[in-house]
C-alpha cells in the first residue's frame, strides 16, 4: 500500500517494480478498467486509444490526471496493488472502506449467494452508482434482472428529466422474493445516502426534507427495516438539526 501525492504520484513497491521488470527511467503504461475502478499496469505499451503512461522516477510514478479522476483518488488516499487470479497481471486501485454485508451480516447466506457482498461478508464502500454499474454487470450470472431508472417524463417541459433519486428495483426466479428486496433495499439505501441533500458545514448530516418529500423517499424502500433507518437518518439522527454527536 501506498499513499498518493498532491501531484499524483505514488511509490512502487520493490515487489512490483521487479514483478515489471523495470529500473529509473522506463515508461510503465497504465490501462484503466473503468467497470472495477482499477488499473493495470505493464512495462509494453498494448497501443490502445486510452493508454496512458508515466517515467519511473526515483521509484516513484505519477498517476495521470483523467485516471485519477476516474479513481476518484486524491492527496493522501491509500493505493493497494494486487494481482489477477493467474498472477500473470498487476493491476492497482483506490482502498476503499469497508462495512460488514447488511444483507447476510457477514456470514453469507445458506442456500444463495449474497449479490451484495458475493459471499466474502464485506462490501466495499465506494461512489453508489460505480457499486451499481458492476451490479448490474453481473445480475444475469445469478439468475437476477437489476433494472436503474433515473429519468423520467417532465410533461411541463415535455422531455425526460433526471430525478432526485434514481430508483432500482430487482427480479429473478432463482432468489426468494423476501431476499430480492433485501438487496434491492440495500442499493436504494446507498443511492438515498449518496443522493440527498446534506450540510455544506457537515456532509454526514442531512438537510431536513418536508413530510411529503420523505414520504416519497420512504416509498422507494421495500422492507419495514430499510424505511425505519432512512426514516431515522431524516428526523433524529443525521438531521441537521440534531447536534448529538
Amino acid at each position: 500500500m501506498t499513499k498518493i501525492t498532491s501531484k499524483g504520484q505514488i511509490w512502487l513497491p520493490v515487489e512490483i517494480k521487479e514483478f515489471l521488470d523495470v529500473s529509473d527511467g522506463d515508461f510503465i503504461y497504465f490501462v484503466l478498467d473503468k467497470i472495477n475502478k482499477s488499473v493495470w499496469l505493464s512495462n509494453v505499451d498494448s497501443g490502445t486509444t486510452n493508454n496512458e503512461s508515466s517515467r519511473l522516477s526515483r521509484n516513484q510514478i505519477t498517476i495521470p490526471l483523467k485516471i485519477r479522476n476516474e479513481l476518484r483518488v486524491t492527496a493522501d488516499d491509500t493505493i493497494i496493488f494486487d494481482y489477477d487470479e493467474s498472477k500473470q497481471n498487476v493491476y492497482f486501485k483506490k482502498k476503499l472502506d469497508t462495512l460488514t454485508c447488511p444483507v447476510c451480516n457477514g456470514k453469507g447466506l445458506k442456500e444463495h449467494t449474497c449479490i451484495v457482498c458475493r459471499d466474502k461478508g464485506v462490501v466495499e464502500k465506494e461512489f453508489v452508482m460505480d457499486e451499481i454499474a458492476k451490479v448490474l454487470r453481473i445480475g444475469r450470472k445469478y439468475g437476477v434482472a437489476f433494472v436503474l431508472n433515473s429519468t423520467e417524463f417532465d410533461e411541463s417541459k415535455r422531455m425526460m428529466v433526471d430525478i432526485v433519486f434514481p430508483n432500482i428495483s430487482v427480479r429473478g426466479k432463482s432468489y426468494p422474493q423476501e431476499l430480492l428486496d433485501k438487496f434491492e433495499d440495500y442499493y436504494q439505501l446507498r443511492i438515498i445516502e449518496d443522493f440527498a441533500p446534506k450540510s455544506i458545514s457537515n456532509p454526514d448530516k442531512f438537510m431536513n426534507p418536508t413530510d411529503v418529500l420523505l414520504d416519497e423517499i420512504l416509498s422507494l424502500l421495500r422492507t419495514k427495516e430499510a424505511k425505519d433507518t432512512v426514516f431515522s437518518w431524516f428526523r433524529y439522527e443525521r438531521n441537521v438539526f440534531n447536534k448529538d454527536e
